[in-house]
């Protein structure tokens, strides 16, 4: 082989390794940094659930917003489910209550001025306004009747109180009463239990001269009656100086 054949073969592969020889240099992937501001839902348990399902955020609970940094898809798929996680949570649809604990104070007025002292502070204002209406000096708690009742359901319950400040006797007296309760429902945020067939009725033994008999008073009504409220459903008279009051609260149970 010449001089010149070795000199044209060696210029030739330099042109041939210049040619092709540099690899294509691959565009860097795009990154992104993205602040999703929150409105309901709190920062560090979006973050602690997307970091959970492997997706690389972090919660600024200062800001109440979601960081974001990764390739747009990976930003788009965090933005998607932080609106879902974010969303306004719906209210709470109220239940109506099945139960209603019913209390019923027995209440004796009379003419003759007795004092209140065995009368709590609740009840107080209610026999204020007992004596704003009706001509008795007078009143005193024969007895506190308490009962839970089921929403359709009717209720009895029997028992004795203490004998009428003129009944002359130490028998004591005994009542009965029977109700049904209707709903309870909420109106305007307040609770109202309705009330059917309320029948209170009381037998009392009395004792003049030398004679001896027995008088029945009864009280009937159906009524409504809101929660945290005190209500005088009604009244019978036992004798013309003497009468039984009927007052009445309700407690829904939730």
């Amino acid at each position: 082989m010449n001089k010149k054949l070795a000199i044209l073969m060696i210029a030739f592969a330099w042109c041939a390794a210049g040619q092709g020889t540099t690899a294509p240099t691959s565009k860097p992937a795009e990154i992104e940094t993205k602040l999703i501001l929150l409105k309901h839902a709190s920062a560090q348990g979006v973050a602690r659930l997307l970091n959970n399902a492997g997706l690389p955020v972090a919660g600024d609970t200062f800001l109440r917003a979601i960081v974001v940094r990764g390739k747009p898809d990976t930003v788009e798929q965090v933005e998607r489910i932080v609106k879902q996680l974010d969303a306004e949570p719906q209210p709470q649809v109220q239940t109506e209550p099945t139960n209603c604990d019913l209390i019923i104070y027995v209440l004796g007025g009379t003419k003759t001025s007795l004092g209140e002292a065995q009368l709590s502070q609740g009840l107080l204002p209610v026999v204020k306004q007992l004596k704003a209406v009706f001509p008795y000096q007078s009143y005193r708690l024969l007895e506190t009747l308490s009962q839970r009742t089921r929403v359709g359901e009717s209720t009895s319950l029997a028992g004795i109180l203490p004998p009428f400040e003129g009944s002359n006797s130490n028998i004591p007296s005994k009542y009965v009463l029977i109700y049904t309760l209707g709903s309870v429902s909420n109106q305007r945020g307040q609770w109202i239990a309705k009330v059917d067939k309320f029948s209170f009725s009381v037998n009392s033994y009395f004792r003049v001269d030398n004679s001896s008999f027995n008088r029945d008073a009864e009280v009937k009504s159906s009524f409504d009656v809101k929660s945290g409220q005190k209500v005088v459903i009604g009244n019978a008279s036992v004798t013309s100086d003497e009468s039984v009051f009927l007052v009445v609260e309700a407690k829904p149970v939730e």
